[in-house]
């Protein structure tokens, strides 16, 4: 009995840090997303389409991120009249739409990665050597747990 509360506490207390961990870093990026004039999803669909680097059916990317058909129908048109995708009927059933992300996203995506990146790494300039170490240790454990054990917990994760 004991151990099951000692489990059931250290699942609340990682609940808790990931979270404030989640939030803070989403704050963080929120400032460079704002630069951008990108919303939280928009950056993950530009993310998710240049790592594809090929057309994805509207339906793929709505499952890729856990939105609906009709959200990522929004986030393409605002994307389109910004000139970072393009949308077009698939060749082999012109009732599946497309998406792909041109070269003006291309170079929006990137630089949005390397502004966070940079921004990342001033943050990391207050730590010592030491505790840049042991922080980034501690997540590559953490990532490689979940990804090794994430069918037995019911979901999937692929390497990026």
């Amino acid at each position: 009995m004991k151990q099951k509360e000692d489990e059931t506490d250290l699942g609340n207390r990682l609940y808790k840090i990931t979270t404030q961990i989640n939030v803070a870093l989403s704050k963080y990026e929120e400032s460079t997303k704002k630069d951008y004039k990108l919303g939280r999803v928009e950056s993950h669909l530009l993310h998710l389409l240049a790592v594809e680097r090929k057309a994805l059916p509207m339906k793929d990317i709505a499952k890729a991120l856990g939105v609906s058909q009709s959200r990522v129908t929004h986030l393409i048109d605002t994307l389109l009249a910004k000139g970072y995708l393009e949308r077009f009927s698939s060749p082999d059933d012109r009732r599946i739409f497309l998406a792909q992300i041109t070269p003006a996203g291309i170079d929006v995506n990137t630089n949005y990665k390397e502004d966070i990146i940079n921004r990342y790494h001033n943050m990391l300039q207050l730590l010592s050597d030491v505790e840049k170490n042991k922080i980034f240790e501690s997540f590559k454990e953490w990532k490689n747990f979940l990804y090794e054990r994430s069918k037995e917990f019911n979901f999937e994760v692929e390497e990026s």
